[in-house]
């Protein structure tokens, strides 16, 4: 039920995300996430050690923002980079385009591919010129930091722990 519940609030879940969550070996959860894709819970997506996990009739990360439960994250009416459409400008300053990505990750882990939806930006621009510089900063950390190449990597705001 925990893999289902995860699909669900982070859009997808995988083996090393439910090692984490519950601390059961890699062949049991494989074994869990096998029978739930077998009886129609939930949709494998890639394979082996890329495997990830969605509900099933979910539609992927990135179409419909599953992640955000279908909405996408409230701005405050002042944010200058969203215009009254709801839509961004064409072209933002680095600073403005950083600042909506750390909020965007503030509480969640968010692909490229769904920062890129969501900002309508390339995701490899976007991975060049923002994201990278927010992980060597400190302020984003990866979801799997012994792989930065990984096709799901993902990015979530860095918590400030109190003083």
């Amino acid at each position: 039920m925990q893999a289902v519940v995860t699909a669900q609030v982070e859009g997808s879940v995988t083996n090393a995300r439910m090692q984490e969550i519950t601390g059961e070996h890699s062949k049991d959860i494989t074994g869990v996430l096998q029978t739930l894709v077998r009886d129609g819970l939930l949709t494998q997506q890639n394979q082996r050690r890329w495997a990830s996990y969605r509900v099933a009739g979910a539609p992927p990360i990135g179409r419909g923002l599953p992640s955000f439960g279908g909405v996408l994250p409230s701005f405050e009416p002042r944010t200058p980079v969203i215009g009254r459409a709801g839509t961004l400008k064409a072209k933002l300053a680095t600073a403005e385009m950083q600042a909506l990505v750390l909020r965007l990750c503030d509480t969640r882990w968010l692909t490229t591919r769904d920062l890129a939806e969501l900002l309508s930006r390339d995701p490899e621009n976007l991975q060049r010129r923002i994201l990278t510089g927010l992980v060597n900063q400190g302020l984003l950390e990866l979801r799997y930091p012994g792989v930065p190449n990984r096709p799901d990597q993902a990015y979530r705001a860095v918590v400030k722990s109190a003083p």
